[in-house]
């Protein structure tokens, strides 16, 4: 499949519909046609603390980081520690 570019992305984004939570749905796990692949490079320990998290609570780790970001999505006070502990890394 042909990657899309950000702006053919922008593009697709629909207009709010009455009755429809779009925030909720951006942070599902997407359709296979949907999906856009993202690397994400971590250290070996929180390699080793996603892999137990996915173990002991029996979640995808994709889905608990798309979880993470619906969580920063809807805090902002999260979102602004998210931020700031962001702009310390690496």
């Amino acid at each position: 499949m042909a990657r899309k570019s950000m702006a053919a992305l922008a593009g697709t984004v629909p207009e709010p519909a009455e009755g429809v939570d779009h925030l909720d749905a951006a942070f599902r796990a997407p359709a296979a046609d949907e999906q856009v692949r993202l690397t994400l490079d971590v250290t070996p320990d929180m390699h080793v603390w996603l892999g137990t998290i996915k173990l002991r609570e029996r979640v995808p780790i994709a889905g608990l980081l798309r979880a993470m970001a619906g969580e920063c999505a809807d805090d902002p006070e999260l979102l602004a520690r998210v931020i700031n502990r962001a702009k310390t890394d690496g």
